[in-house]
């Protein structure tokens, strides 16, 4: 009796060391595994910063490239020929006439540049 009891004792310090060696090994896996993953971590935290460093180069290259193109326009052209060119005022005249003509169409042409002397006047 006495031989059993110190066996079944014995079987339960084995069982017991088992079950903690099983738990030293899931706890170092699940060490490792994290590890593993925060090395993926800064990997990939790590390959961003280079594609964005490289994307902000490019874009700065194609703004130098940019300002190159509109001095040599410039240049070549004159800084006059680049801008839009603006309206003369016979242009703006016949421009508001025509609008004029769309809100008044019952009235004669005479009518409408009378109107519009009477709004230059004032």
């Amino acid at each position: 009796s006495e031989m059993c009891i110190r066996d079944s004792q014995r079987i339960e310090q084995l069982r017991q060391e088992a079950l903690q060696r099983e738990a030293d090994r899931i706890s170092s896996l699940e060490k490792e595994k994290r590890s593993k993953s925060e090395k993926e971590f800064q990997d990939r935290q790590k390959k961003c910063e280079e594609v964005k460093k490289k994307h902000e180069e490019e874009l700065y290259e194609r703004q130098k490239v940019i300002e190159l193109i509109q001095k040599d326009r410039e240049q070549r052209f004159g800084v006059d020929k680049l801008k839009p060119k603006e309206k003369t005022t016979k242009e703006k005249t016949e421009e508001i006439l025509l609008n004029m003509k769309k809100y008044y169409p019952h009235r004669t042409a005479n009518d409408l540049v009378y109107t519009l002397s009477l709004i230059h006047i004032s």
